[in-house]
């Protein structure tokens, strides 16, 4: 159960930098010359935001299988 607690924090983090990442992108756009530094950072949060992404979906994964051999333990028993 601990791990799907973890996945919905990580879950909940990525949304919150993806909104960011949306809210920078407008601004971006709406320059007229390239900001650098703010291209930098969209990439640098873009990258936080896969791998906050990506565990995630790890932790979901691992939470489902700990619940699938939880179940298959239960019914040996």
């Amino acid at each position: 159960m601990y791990y799907k607690i973890l996945s919905d924090q990580y879950i909940n983090e990525s949304n919150i930098i993806k909104q960011h990442i949306k809210k920078l992108n407008i601004e971006r756009k709406k320059q007229q010359s390239e900001n650098l530094r703010l291209i930098y950072r969209i990439k640098t949060l873009y990258d936080m935001y896969l791998d906050l992404k990506h565990t995630a979906e790890y932790l979901q994964m691992k939470s489902e299988v700990m619940i699938k051999h939880e179940k298959q333990n239960a019914v040996i028993r």
